[in-house]
């Protein structure tokens, strides 16, 4: 049997349609019987992840964290390794991320090069939202200019874009 790539093009469309329209479905439908205490499962997660991962909230500087390697420039504004968050901010706003990082002694208010990885996570209200985590951390030298600086230099590129983390 021969097939013309005629129809193998309009098969692929036929099934990304299918695709498409199933996720928009059950985004608008929230059936509850893929969803739980802690989001939709992981039957959902897994099987709609391009999706998800496009449609997600993701931070204001998503984009140029992506450009650097992941890396960004960010005041420390609040630290509480007792429960693994660092408040911080950058040019795009106030952030708070996971992090399990030691900041090597650095204080509020003291400017830091975080790397940062991505998580995709769901919510119960099948909304999509990019988590940001601190993957490393390097304390600057002590007269660094002020990071919503447009003259502020992005740093030496790590490789590679910033990971993002598997659902739990």
């Amino acid at each position: 049997m021969h097939f013309s790539s005629h129809k193998v093009v309009v098969s692929c469309g036929l099934l990304a349609c299918f695709y498409i329209a199933t996720f928009v479905g059950i985004r608008l439908i929230q059936p509850w019987s893929i969803n739980s205490n802690d989001g939709p499962g992981p039957i959902y997660r897994c099987a709609f992840y391009p999706l998800r991962f496009a449609d997600s909230t993701k931070p204001q500087w998503f984009w140029s964290c992506v450009m650097r390697g992941g890396w960004i420039t960010a005041k420390i504004i609040w630290n509480n390794p007792g429960n693994g968050y660092l408040t911080f901010e950058t040019p795009g706003g106030l952030y708070r991320a996971v992090s399990g990082w030691d900041l090597r002694g650095a204080r509020q208010g003291e400017v830091v090069k975080l790397k940062c990885g991505f998580e995709l996570a769901t919510y119960d209200d099948f909304s999509d939202h990019l988590l940001p985590s601190i993957e490393e951390v390097i304390k600057t030298p002590n007269h660094v200019p002020d990071p919503t600086s447009p003259s502020v230099t992005p740093p030496a590129c790590a490789g590679g874009a910033p990971s993002v983390a598997a659902d739990h």
